[in-house]
């Protein structure tokens, strides 16, 4: 399983607050600013659980037209070139702190 950083490109010049609706079944997700993160199996099921489960939308509806639509898709070549896909089990603490991994989560790849 692999964590999804979907980063807000800031349409019109500003963010917002992304929110999470409710936790999937198969998965996790976390925010962190103004971040959306999603913790499950494939870059597919990443985007159904942000697009069902938080305010992430794909279609660009109400999106700047200059400055582009505020989140992208993944992808599965972005799992093989890691674009914003992590891999608990090689993260450092450091790293797990910096994208605020929850602890369930933590407790999988650590001996706690």
């Amino acid at each position: 399983m692999y964590i999804y950083l979907y980063n807000q490109n800031n349409s019109y010049g500003a963010f917002t607050a992304p929110v999470i609706k409710s936790q999937p079944e198969n998965g996790m997700v976390w925010t962190k600013g103004n971040d959306v993160y999603v913790y499950t199996e494939s870059p597919e099921m990443a985007n159904l659980i942000a697009e069902t489960h938080t305010s992430v939308y794909f279609d660009g509806s109400g999106d700047c037209p200059c400055c582009g639509n505020r989140w992208y898709r993944f992808y599965p070549e972005d799992v093989t070139y890691r674009y914003g896909v992590h891999d608990p089990s090689t993260m450092s603490d450091s790293d797990m702190n910096r994208h605020n991994v929850p602890f369930s989560i933590r407790e999988e790849y650590t001996n706690v």
